[in-house]
């Protein structure tokens, strides 16, 4: 039982992780390729624990991501880059948020 809680614990950035991977793979531009692997690797060294006090901002995470995922398969580059600025500033959240929850 604790296993499979450890895991529904962790699966939104396992998750996240692996459709960061792909999405930068997806990418055709160079440029924008980097950027995306640089969130790839944001995601990647995050705290992957989620918990009630997260759901908020990993809506959000969410929400912006599907929009993330539409601009890349148009190209859009500079909807991209907008968008990954908010996903950093999210990310950014998250991770003091999970400091937080833990007491740190």
């Amino acid at each position: 039982m604790h296993n499979e809680k450890t895991k529904a614990e962790i699966s939104f950035i396992k998750s996240l992780i692996v459709d960061a991977d792909v999405l930068q793979k997806q990418a055709g531009n160079p440029e924008l390729q980097k950027k995306l692997f640089k969130f790839y690797e944001l995601v990647l060294y995050s705290d992957p624990v989620s918990s009630p006090g997260l759901a908020e901002v990993e809506a959000g995470i969410k929400e912006q991501f599907t929009l993330l995922k539409a601009a890349v398969a148009l190209n859009d580059s500079s909807k991209a880059d907008d968008i990954l600025a908010k996903l950093e500033l999210l990310m950014y959240e998250r991770n003091q948020k999970c400091k937080l929850l833990k007491g740190s």
